[in-house]
């Protein structure tokens, strides 16, 4: 089942006053994971190389509600949710102490923006710890947003030393200070680069 959206996906909740972005969406990210396991990515984009966190399930092609993976997809950040006031690439606004994300499925606020108190289960956006000082709110499971099929997927702050996510993607607070985290599409899980072909040797 799934739900019909405005254009706007991050509701007029999470909309409010937002003000402008400066600067221009950078080109396409590609997020493939790292070796061995580590449930932690490179991120290539403009000739840099990051690290970032990924979820706990790994990379995976068909998304579920609390399977703790993040989605094999082409994601877009949208607009930029920060705790303190900072101009960002995109539009943006300070966060509000009763800025909520429903992660239920059963509500027909699932994937959107709430305010709290709200009935249904959703995510708390102003949080102890610092992993959502800086948020930016993606397009994943939004045009049309289907049931089940994964909510909240942000880009955000890692936890210290890198450790998975609940399947967001998340980058070290030192590249947020320092305004490279990629702007633009994300491919993850995908290579668009032409394959080479093997040379067969011939006697």
């Amino acid at each position: 089942m799934s739900y019909g959206v405005k254009k706007d996906v991050i509701g007029r909740e999470v909309r409010g006053p937002l003000q402008r972005g400066r600067g221009r969406r950078g080109p396409p990210a590609l997020v493939r994971p790292r070796a061995l396991g580590t449930n932690q990515a490179l991120v290539s984009c403009g000739g840099r190389v990051l690290i970032a966190a990924i979820g706990s399930g790994g990379i995976r092609a068909v998304k579920r509600e609390g399977d703790r993976a993040t989605p094999r997809a082409r994601i877009r950040p949208r607009a930029c949710l920060r705790r303190r006031p900072r101009p960002a690439p995109l539009p943006w606004r300070v966060l509000r102490a009763d800025d909520g994300w429903c992660d239920d499925p059963r509500s027909g606020r699932y994937n959107a923006a709430v305010r709290r108190p709200s009935p249904w289960s959703h995510e708390i956006l102003v949080r102890s710890d610092s992993i959502y000082d800086n948020i930016f709110a993606t397009d994943h499971n939004q045009r049309p947003r289907v049931r089940g099929a994964g909510s909240a997927i942000f880009i955000h702050v890692a936890r210290p030393g890198l450790t998975p996510t609940l399947g967001c993607l998340a980058f070290g607070a030192a590249d947020w200070h320092h305004g490279i985290v990629p702007v633009g599409d994300y491919l993850i899980g995908t290579d668009p680069r032409p394959k080479r072909r093997r040379r067969t040797r011939t006697r």
